[in-house]
């Protein structure tokens, strides 16, 4: 009969790392399934406050949403009620201005007829045209030619006289070199007929008509300039000045073609104010 075995060997005998391995193994594993137990709660509850805050955020926005859209609503209202006050005023305002700038055309037509209606009156008499184109005459050469009786003269008596005796009086004359080739200008002005072509209200024929007695005045004046030209007196030119810009274009228009070739046949130079400065330079 065998003997048995001894205590050392019954515990070297023993499993006891398997054992303890498989105690810790399971310790482990119920520490971990609570941890992931813990972590679901965890996450779960974190998942619920998401959602409770996104509700309150939807919910908010949507009550910011309807504030804002209150507000629209009541701007809109507010700008209709002011683009209808805008509208109002506009309205009162462009009756005011109308009003306003028709009595101010009225009242313009009246003080600007006036004036004109002395001007016209003036230029139809001859005496009073007359002394208005000798003083605008006056004035021009006192800007071109310094003023000095040897230089020029207003209303100057030639030594050419007339058929009866008289001796021709010029409105101005300029004196050349040793008073040789002097300058006669003459500034009256036929304008009764030129003013009346230009009248309103006038028919068709009523206007050519005028414009023919208006040429048919510039050839006889043009004759009465012509004149001056003397050889007694040193003048070899004479200038006809014509007071207006206006008048002055218009004479040399095509169909007034036969005023200017009268005019160079009888030595005489139809001049505006203007031009005055450049044909004294040319002549003297």
């Amino acid at each position: 009969m065998e003997a048995p075995p001894s205590l050392s060997e019954t515990i070297s005998n023993l499993q006891l790392p398997e054992i303890i391995g498989e105690k810790v193994d399971k310790r482990t594993l119920r520490k971990t399934g609570r941890t992931e137990h813990k972590q679901k709660e965890k996450d779960s509850e974190l998942s619920q406050k998401i959602s409770q805050n996104l509700k309150s955020n939807e919910e908010l926005i949507k009550v910011i949403v309807e504030n804002i859209k209150g507000e629209l609503e009541n701007q809109k209202e507010k700008n209709k009620d002011l683009n209808e006050k805008i509208t109002l005023s506009l309205e009162k305002n462009e009756s005011l201005i109308k009003s306003r700038l028709e009595n101010l055309s009225a009242e313009m037509k009246n003080n600007v007829a006036r004036p004109l209606e002395k001007i016209n009156n003036v230029l139809l008499h001859p005496r009073e045209r007359g002394k208005m184109g000798n003083l605008q005459l006056d004035q021009l050469l006192s800007l071109y030619l310094p003023r000095d009786q040897k230089v020029y003269q207003i209303e100057f008596t030639l030594k050419k006289k007339r058929l009866n005796g008289e001796g021709l009086r010029v409105d101005a004359v300029i004196f050349g070199v040793e008073r040789k080739n002097n300058l006669a200008i003459d500034s009256k002005f036929p304008l009764e007929n030129y003013l009346l072509s230009n009248k309103e209200g006038l028919s068709e024929i009523e206007r050519k008509e005028a414009e023919k007695n208006f040429k048919n005045n510039l050839k006889e004046h043009i004759k009465k300039v012509a004149e001056y030209v003397s050889e007694l007196d040193g003048i070899d030119h004479a200038i006809m000045f014509v007071p207006s810009e206006v008048v002055f274009a218009k004479i040399n228009e095509n169909s007034f073609s036969e005023i200017i070739e009268l005019a160079l046949v009888k030595k005489v130079t139809i001049c505006s104010p203007m031009l005055l400065a450049v044909v004294i330079d040319q002549i003297l």
